[in-house]
């Protein structure tokens, strides 16, 4: 494991100055430690950190690599980071990988691709290496990137892998990156800092304090190599926190609660929905898609002083999961499809303020979508509203607006229901369902946190999370069981079942007049 961190000048340039590294041979034998320094780093400045490591002397009487950024990425990163595959650690990753690059290009596919490599032609020409890789980061949030070695012009032995699909077929060697601040968000939903991970995960040491930043001083190095201390030690909680988890899911590959969520479905035998849905026709999918709104937020009165009441709901997305009767679509072996239009409009008809309290009125919500000629309905729809028309920079968002059409559109029955409360519902010319069949035979008990266990052939997974949680609460259990518990069940019961993915078209040929 090579674990980094890099200081840099405090001008908007927030050019690299120096950092330091550490090498383990499993999580607490460490075998190599060291500073790096800018290529170009003043005089001054590098016999500040020459005196250090002169003076420089631990309790074993091991010593400190002093190296410049060029050495570091040829003689640590490289045969380290690369060659012997190991796990390249850092506490917000693409920052200090950023730091040690010499240059960068947007990415194919979306990005940016960092050069950390040179070498120099026999005429003393610099040159980006042709035989080593760059990396990409791709940033899908603050929280979250995907981070990857991309391929290198020439693959041999030392930079394929075999992949696991067994065709027998090589691919190039794509790193594996743990961005700790990552890895802290998948398991908290919290995005914190360095020092509050620690503080989250118990930590007996926090982050160091300095007076300044962005000069080289003794006093600043200590303080650099105890955030890569305090890294590793952050490393440790959070993999001993992971090892809890009975998933099959790489610490790096986790970027968000939901990907745990997801893991755990796995555990369970339980595959995506869309999977055990071979039997419906990819026209009702796609009317699905065109339904899915996703969260909105909603102000109808701005700017006016009204008074308000505060209302609060225990676990909002797990108790609307439940009262859908979601559970049974998880659980299922399979799904149809069947003509809701009459029931739809029975209960559009029957909905009201006092029907929506009764629990079992919600099962007759799920899973239908229906056809509609909206004539001014209040109804939720996806526009980039505040933008010009004619830029296509502007942010898509979801708001609730009188809609007009002169064609007709797909909406959630749910949705008709919110237009009814608010003043009138549309038309539903149409209405199509979907409903569970069956119960699939790949289910199996999970153990939550390795410390609650269930089955979902018999339990909602996302209630008895909640449910187990307010048992813990009530007889002042562990309080990281009771957080995991919450985060599993409120990441699990939505947003993971339906996405939207943007993609970039791809480069089209065009033909030139170059007269």
């Amino acid at each position: 494991m090579l674990v980094f961190d890099f200081e840099t000048r405090i001008d908007p340039s927030q050019r690299l100055t120096f950092g330091s590294y550490r090498v383990y041979r499993s999580t607490d034998r460490l075998v190599q430690e060291g500073l790096v320094y800018a290529d170009d780093l003043p005089p001054v400045d590098l016999g500040v950190l020459e005196r250090y490591v002169h003076d420089y002397a631990d309790d074993r009487g091991g010593r400190l690599r002093l190296m410049s950024r060029t050495d570091f990425v040829n003689a640590v990163l490289w045969p380290i980071g690369y060659e012997a595959r190991a796990l390249i650690v850092g506490y917000n990753l693409p920052f200090d990988l950023s730091r040690l690059a010499v240059g960068w290009r947007p990415a194919r596919e979306g990005g940016i691709t960092l050069k950390l490599w040179q070498t120099v032609s026999a005429d003393g020409e610099v040159r980006d290496h042709r035989w080593r890789p760059e990396i990409r980061v791709r940033a899908l949030d603050p929280r979250r990137q995907f981070i990857e070695f991309t391929g290198p012009m020439k693959l041999d032995a030392n930079n394929r892998v075999l992949l696991g699909d067994g065709t027998g077929a090589w691919a190039f060697y794509r790193g594996r990156f743990l961005d700790l601040h990552t890895l802290a968000f998948a398991l908290t939903d919290r995005n914190l800092s360095l020092d509050a991970a620690a503080g989250v995960f118990k930590l007996a040491e926090r982050k160091d304090v300095v007076e300044q930043h962005g000069e080289v001083t003794e006093a600043y190095v200590d303080y650099n190599r105890q955030d890569v201390h305090l890294t590793w030690q952050l490393f440790v909680a959070l993999r001993t926190e992971w090892d809890l988890h009975p998933i099959d899911l790489d610490p790096e590959q986790a970027m968000s609660p939901a990907g745990i969520a997801k893991g755990y479905l796995r555990a369970a035998g339980i595959s995506p929905p869309l999977a055990r849905a071979t039997a419906i026709d990819p026209l009702v999918h796609g009317r699905f898609m065109v339904a899915y709104l996703g969260g909105r937020s909603e102000e109808r009165v701005r700017r006016v002083p009204l008074p308000c009441v505060y209302t609060d709901f225990s676990s909002m997305y797990v108790t609307t999961f439940s009262l859908l009767g979601f559970d049974r679509w998880l659980a299922a072996d399979s799904f149809e499809t069947y003509d809701a239009t009459g029931a739809a409009r029975r209960v559009l008809h029957e909905a009201d303020r006092e029907r929506l309290l009764e629990p079992t009125f919600w099962g007759d919500l799920a899973g239908v979508v229906c056809r509609v000629r909206p004539a001014g309905e209040l109804l939720p729809a996806r526009s980039r509203w505040d933008a010009d028309p004619e830029d296509d920079a502007g942010a898509w968002t979801i708001g609730l607006n009188a809609i007009t059409a002169d064609q007709d559109i797909w909406f959630a029955l749910p949705d008709l229901i919110v237009a009814k409360l608010h003043c009138r519902a549309p038309e539903i010319l149409e209405a199509i369902g979907v409903r569970a069949v069956g119960t699939a035979p790949t289910l199996r008990p999970v153990e939550l946190r390795g410390e609650v266990t269930v089955d979902p052939r018999h339990r909602d997974l996302f209630r008895t999370a909640i449910e187990e949680r307010a048992l813990l609460k009530a007889r002042q259990g562990t309080h990281d069981l009771q957080q995991f518990l919450k985060t599993f069940a409120n990441s699990g019961a939505y947003g993971i079942f339906a996405e939207y993915r943007a993609l970039a078209p791809k480069p089209q040929s065009v033909a030139v007049n170059t007269r």
